[in-house]
């Protein structure tokens, strides 16, 4: 969903939606770390209109790792 929202400004907006709303669920089943995370992802990610996102590669990196993460957890179970 990152890739797809780095230029368009209204996708842009609903990943960073998608992410807050995870981000409270996560907080809700007491994943704190994977949450911390989330929240940092958010600091880094500001949608702007008629503008590329300056820290697109930084948050895709981002994204990148939470991802790795929890699906190697998931995998281990």
């Amino acid at each position: 969903m990152h890739e797809q929202a780095v230029c368009d400004h209204e996708k842009c907006r609903e990943f960073s939606e998608t992410l807050s709303n995870l981000l409270v669920r996560l907080e809700d089943m007491k994943y704190y770390r994977t949450a911390d995370r989330l929240m940092s992802i958010l600091i880094n990610c500001s949608p702007k209109e008629a503008s590329h996102c300056e820290k697109a590669s930084l948050v895709g990196e981002m994204m990148k790792e939470v991802t790795k993460e929890l699906t190697k957890k998931h995998n281990s179970r």
